[in-house]
C-alpha cells in the first residue's frame, strides 16, 4: 500500500512539474515595445503608418500584426532559428496623396501583436492606434529658402503648439542627417557647431508629436554660406 501510494505521488509531482513547464511554454510574455503610428508631411501631403517592434534578448522567428476589423496585417516567419532571428523592426507603408485610403486600410482601435523567439518564448502586446493629428508646427527660424546661413550655433526657432508631447528636429541632405528630439514645451533649438558644411543646401523638418504618438511634419529649405 505504502509503495502504491509513494508511486501516485510521484506521478503526480511528475505530472506537476510537466503541467507547469507547458504553462510557461504557452503563456505569452510582453514584448519590450510595441507601437503603431501615423505621420503626416504636411509639406507635401503624403501620409504614411508606421510600426516599430521589439522584442527581449532573443531575436523574434514569427511576428503577426492583426488589425481591429481582424485583419492580418503583417506577417513574418523566419524558415530557420539557427540565423538567430530579428529582434527589432520599423516597418513604413506606402506614402499616398489620399489620407482616406491609408486611413482605410489602417483603421483606428486596437491593434495586437504576436511573435515567438528562437528560443520559443511567445510574445504578445497591443497598441490603440487613432487618426487624430497634432496641428503642426510653423518654422519661424529659418525662413524657407533662405541663404547665406552661419554654420555654426544657427538657431533653428518656431512657434508654440497646443497638445503636442514631443518636436522632432531633423536636418539632413544626401551626405548628413542630424535628429533631435525634444519636450512639447521647447520651440527652439541651436545646432551645434560643426554639423553644418559651408555652401550646402539642406532640408529641415518639424514635427509635432501628440499623446497619442502620431506626428506633423514640415519641411524648410536652406542653404548655408562661406562662413
Amino acid at each position: 500500500m505504502k509503495i502504491r501510494l509513494v508511486s501516485f505521488i510521484s506521478a503526480l509531482i511528475l505530472f506537476n512539474i510537466l503541467s507547469y513547464s507547458q504553462y510557461l511554454k504557452n503563456k505569452s510574455l510582453p514584448f519590450s515595445y510595441v507601437n503603431i503610428h501615423l505621420e503626416r508631411n504636411v509639406t507635401d501631403g503624403d501620409i504614411e503608418a508606421v510600426l516599430e517592434i521589439k522584442a527581449d534578448e532573443d531575436g523574434l522567428a514569427k511576428l503577426s500584426v492583426v488589425s481591429p476589423n481582424g485583419k492580418t496585417i503583417l506577417e513574418f516567419e523566419s524558415k530557420d532559428k539557427a540565423i538567430m532571428g530579428i529582434r527589432q523592426f520599423r516597418f513604413e507603408s506606402p506614402e499616398p496623396k489620399n489620407e482616406k485610403s491609408l486611413k482605410s486600410a489602417y483603421p483606428e482601435g486596437k491593434y495586437i501583436f504576436k511573435g515567438e523567439t528562437t528560443s520559443g518564448k511567445k510574445l504578445s502586446g497591443e497598441c490603440l492606434l487613432s487618426h487624430k493629428f497634432p496641428a503642426p508646427g510653423k518654422v519661424i527660424q529659418p525662413l524657407s529658402g533662405a541663404t547665406d546661413l552661419a554654420t555654426s550655433n544657427m538657431k533653428v526657432s518656431w512657434g508654440a503648439v497646443k497638445e503636442v508631447s514631443s518636436f522632432i528636429v531633423y536636418i539632413e541632405n544626401d551626405n548628413f542627417e542630424f535628429t533631435a528630439s525634444l519636450p512639447g514645451s521647447k520651440t527652439m533649438i541651436i545646432v551645434p557647431e560643426g554639423y553644418l558644411e559651408p555652401q550646402k543646401k539642406y532640408m529641415l523638418g518639424l514635427g509635432a508629436q501628440s499623446q497619442n504618438g502620431n506626428i506633423s511634419f514640415v519641411e524648410v529649405s536652406f542653404k548655408t554660406g562661406n562662413n
